[in-house]
């Protein structure tokens, strides 16, 4: 055994050495790399071809093209997209010093990496916007401009957010073969809407994404399938989110899980690499809704499976929100070494307070507003007087509390009504609830709609 390795490692240096006397033609070695899928494509191999190719001008498009193609993978795991980021950062500067025009697509892919690293980040909007003044490409601008919609999405500027998509969705019906920008603008058009707390406009524009996409898939006739089916997986996991705030827990289980298998599909169909974000989401939404049904052993199995994923690619909105999410299930019967309810209050009052202080390092106002409403909640619930006026001067005083009560003020106590309700799942969440469970039954799951045995084998050990 050890003389074999002896062995390899012999062969292994002789190889070294004969790369140092013969180095290989570096334009080869890029067109190796470009021509790989995502999934055969080893991220550190790259990061070291990038690196050895420093202040060789002629390598710079090669490099772009490089760092673009395999962007999406660099930003599922945080480490890589610290690393990714860094090699744009050089690679800017080598161009810069050059007096070489940048690629739009350059700025894009640090707008992207800022994003990810930071949920709010006034240089990641600057560096989208240098993209799309940049960009000539219809197809390329229209991406980049949702892509800054998305930005506000998540920054909870909503007004910003739908004059950019309302813009978009006038140049996509004014040019031809733009169904794929059409469909995405619908979507996001459907986001809007849905964290504005109109469900029903939100519901129609998202299935009309649905159906185009759909379409395209089936006639076949977009050479980025791959997109497409990522695309159809949001959409179907934001249709699950609307009828989870419906009350329909049933239908959006089905959702979420028609929204994994897709994204699934699309990773087996065109090796692609495992997005464990995405994962990650598919089993936060769907613990919720085994949450809201009562189904607490179920929803702490996915919400277990959530953190772990969370924890593999480094999603920070995503770790903070599982966290919010498991803290209602402190005290529980998954949960029982809590003897008194003082001692289950300061246990939840914490993990609530941890991920309110994480939610503000990342710049995530909603994340921060959601947890002050569940500890709002809380200090009811126990009755924490003087913990309840600190919390509401906390809410009252926070940036998402103006944007939330000012975005359609007609709408105000509907919107209070869903956001207690979804978020804090409180006194009128059980109301809508047992009226749910009297009027609509079928509207309840009854058990995990999931195939995982680990989930059942749980139900199984705790019963």
């Amino acid at each position: 055994m050890n003389k074999n390795r002896e062995q390899s490692l012999n062969r292994h240096e002789l190889l070294k050495q004969s790369l140092r006397q013969n180095p290989p033609d570096p334009n080869r070695i890029f067109d190796l790399f470009l021509n790989k899928s995502e999934l055969e494509i080893n991220l550190e191999n790259v990061i070291t071809v990038l690196r050895d190719s420093y202040d060789k001008n002629q390598y710079f498009e090669k490099r772009s093209q490089l760092l673009v193609k395999f962007l999406d993978k660099a930003l599922r795991i945080l480490s890589t997209t610290e690393q990714w980021l860094d090699e744009i950062d050089r690679l800017i500067n080598e161009y810069e010093k050059s007096s070489i025009n940048l690629p739009a697509s350059l700025y894009y892919a640090k707008f992207r990496c800022l994003a990810t690293l930071s949920v709010s980040d006034a240089k990641a909007e600057s560096f989208i916007e240098k993209a799309i003044d940049l960009e000539i490409n219809i197809y390329n601008q229209l991406d980049y401009q949702l892509e800054l919609a998305m930005y506000y999405e998540n920054t909870s500027q909503y007004r910003k957010m739908k004059k950019i998509i309302d813009q978009c969705e006038i140049l996509c019906r004014q040019y031809s073969n733009l169904d794929q920008q059409l469909a995405r603008t619908l979507l996001y058009l459907g986001h809007y809407y849905f964290y504005t707390f109109q469900l029903d406009k939100a519901a129609n524009y998202m299935n009309q994404a649905q159906n185009i996409l759909e379409t395209i898939y089936q006639e076949e006739r977009d050479q980025e399938e791959k997109e497409i089916l990522k695309l159809l997986s949001t959409c179907l996991h934001y249709l699950g989110r609307v009828y989870f705030a419906q009350y329909n827990f049933v239908r959006a289980s089905r959702f979420y899980i028609k929204a994994q298998q897709v994204l699934e599909k699309a990773r087996t169909k065109y090796t692609l690499s495992n997005d464990l974000g995405a994962t990650a989401f598919y089993h936060l939404r769907l613990g919720q809704v085994l949450e809201a049904s009562k189904l607490i052993e179920s929803a702490d199995y996915h919400y277990d499976k959530s953190q772990k994923e969370f924890e593999k690619c480094g999603n920070l909105s995503g770790k903070m929100q599982v966290s919010l999410a498991r803290a209602n299930l402190i005290g529980s019967q998954v949960d029982d070494c809590m003897v008194n309810k003082k001692s289950i209050w300061k246990k939840q009052v914490l993990q609530l307070r941890d991920a309110a202080q994480d939610a503000q390092d990342i710049g995530y106002d909603r994340g921060y507003l959601e947890a002050l409403l569940r500890r709002f909640l809380l200090d009811i619930k126990y009755a924490q007087i003087g913990d309840l006026i600190k919390v509401s001067f906390a809410i009252v005083t926070a940036s998402e509390f103006y944007k939330f009560i000012f975005s359609n003020p007609s709408l105000l106590i509907s919107k209070l009504q869903l956001a207690i309700g979804l978020y804090g799942m409180g006194p009128y969440h059980m109301i809508r609830l047992n009226q749910k469970q009297k009027r609509q039954p079928h509207f309840i799951l009854k058990a995990c709609p999931c195939r995982y045995p680990e989930c059942r084998k749980r139900i199984n050990t705790l019963i």
